[in-house]
């Protein structure tokens, strides 16, 4: 079986990435923070996971734990029940 590439560069493969907006925009923020590209944003977070995935769980459950007033009761307890099975 054949793996189709979007296309390679000296760089590295070229892809196209569709995003949710609110996620994009998060990123575009960070990126700007780092002063750095959305492509170098990108890889650096991606790279991050990669060096301590034990590192990334937390920062995810951070995330989750400061936006959890935007949830409601249900995704919450989703999420809780998801993260103990992740663990387990």
């Amino acid at each position: 079986m054949e793996c189709y590439k979007m296309g390679v560069t000296d760089e590295g493969v070229r892809l196209t990435l569709r995003l949710p907006e609110q996620l994009r925009n998060s990123l575009l923020q960070s990126a700007n923070n780092n002063h750095r590209s959305m492509n170098s944003e990108i890889i650096a977070k991606l790279e991050s996971l990669q060096a301590d995935p034990t590192a990334s769980t937390d920062k995810l459950l951070d995330t989750l734990v400061a936006n959890c007033s935007q949830l409601s009761d249900d995704s919450i307890s989703l999420l809780v029940d998801l993260t103990r099975k992740m663990h387990s």
